[in-house]
């Protein structure tokens, strides 16, 4: 069977929601992350609109590519499925990234 590529259209980025870690508290009980007062959601890009980032500098650094780790608005967006594994993504506008998460560098120390 052929599977099927969505892709997203014009300023829309479709995206994975990560699940945020549960805590552990100091005598080691497991806190379900249920009661999260956060804003903000961190997600992984999957695909990005034609027409996404237009204001971004094109081939700069700070352009989400797919793969990126963001951080979004938490009720942005509309659920979506994958029709083939049924996982559930968002659709969100590309304004509603608040941040990108790139890979770490080292600091240098003066």
């Amino acid at each position: 069977m052929r599977k099927r590529q969505q892709i997203p259209i014009g300023d829309t980025v479709r995206i994975k929601l990560l699940k945020e870690p549960d805590e552990i508290s100091g005598g080691g009980i497991i806190l379900p992350n249920k009661t999260n007062t956060e804003a903000s959601v961190r997600a992984e890009i999957i695909a990005i609109g034609s027409t996404a980032f237009p204001y971004l500098f094109e081939g700069g650094e700070d352009v989400p590519r797919v793969g990126d780790i963001v951080i979004i608005k938490k009720f942005c967006g509309v659920k979506s499925y994958d029709v083939d594994t049924l996982s559930e993504y968002r659709i969100v506008r590309d304004e509603d990234i608040l941040e990108i998460s790139k890979g770490v560098e080292e600091v240098a120390n003066d």
